[in-house]
């Protein structure tokens, strides 16, 4: 609504590639990134915009478009703390496998999974506001275990940590990826993320 462009806050939204192209241009300049990028996942386009890219030696051969999310912080063993952000992966991720199963283009069928998806995130996490909300359901999915690795948990303080993993991205590249998970009285809960 900041901006006043419709699009912005439709939840979902059937354009054409160069409308897509349009949005992404929009925003990249509102995110003051450094570029955008068009990839497949199916049958659907996916856009996207990047900061800073730079490429590392071929013995470690990692996108690094970001300082890593836990610089700074010294890793502590939690595994609760792991155990709980695993679960809510393995929570999307199975159903994002039962969408994609069933190889529909209904929009109701993905306004339900949407749905569904949203009531997981209800469980986990704990925000004022709706930016984090899952919106659509990914194919590959970014919840599927085998695309991530080099899961560690940091201390932030003596009730906040950040779980911090690498995800794969496709060949050698690799992208971190955060969560910031805090202990409330009633338990774990997501409150932010960093990607």
């Amino acid at each position: 609504m900041q901006h006043n462009v419709a699009q912005l806050t439709t939840r979902k939204l059937t354009c054409s590639e160069d409308e897509a192209w349009q949005l992404t241009a929009l925003a990249c300049k509102l995110n003051e990134a450094q570029g955008a990028y068009r990839g497949p996942a199916g049958t659907t386009l996916v856009f996207m915009t990047f900061g800073t890219v730079t490429l590392a030696g071929a013995a470690d051969a990692t996108l690094h478009a970001r300082e890593h999310p836990a610089a700074g912080l010294d890793p502590v063993d939690a595994p609760d703390v792991l155990q709980f952000v695993h679960a809510y992966h393995a929570e999307q991720f199975a159903h994002d496998q039962v969408y994609h199963a069933a190889h529909t283009t209904d929009d109701d069928a993905l306004t339900k999974m949407v749905d569904t998806k949203l009531a997981v995130y209800a469980r986990y996490w704990r925000r004022d506001d709706t930016y984090w909300e899952p919106v659509s359901v990914g194919n590959p999915s970014e919840y599927e275990p085998a695309r991530s690795s080099d899961w560690t948990v940091y201390r932030i303080n003596d009730v906040r940590y950040r779980v911090a993993y690498n995800r794969d991205i496709g060949g050698l590249l690799q992208l971190p990826y955060a969560y910031d998970v805090q202990r409330f009285a009633d338990g774990l809960r997501i409150i932010d993320a960093t990607t």
